[in-house]
């Protein structure tokens, strides 16, 4: 379910070039979109944890303990207009350059498990809702 979409991470040289606090945005990007439909499985989260090794994290904080506080933040977020608030804080935090990639990995990310559900598809508008925005 996950290989492709590891192949395509592990390619791609255009994420080298984000920026920690892209990565970070990203990151949690990521992580509303699946949790969106309240499934993680088991793939989807070793996916998520072996992601950032493959692009490089340059925090001080360690990535273990970075998703754990941002999924903790994400059960906060519960109604729709905190989580339309969060995504246009975190898009806020991405430059425009690499607001494109960012849907592109939203994209392959939602569509990774066979499932575009309306709940991930309802975080990537807001995303690109906001992107637009800047």
């Amino acid at each position: 379910m996950f290989e492709l979409l590891k192949q395509f991470f592990a390619k791609s040289t255009e994420a080298e070039s984000f920026t920690q606090q892209e990565k970070e945005a990203l990151i949690e990007l990521l992580l509303m979109i699946k949790f969106a439909d309240k499934t993680l499985t088991a793939e989807e989260n070793d996916f998520l944890v072996s992601l950032l090794p493959q692009i490089g994290w340059d925090s001080p904080v360690q990535y273990d303990n970075f998703i754990g506080v941002v999924i903790a933040k994400l059960r906060d977020l519960t109604s729709d207009a905190l989580i339309s608030e969060r995504v246009e804080h975190l898009v806020s935090k991405i430059d425009k350059p690499s607001l494109l990639l960012t849907l592109k990995f939203s994209e392959n990310l939602a569509l990774s498990d066979g499932n575009f559900s309306e709940e991930e598809k309802k975080i990537i508008s807001k995303i690109a809702e906001a992107a637009s925005k800047r």
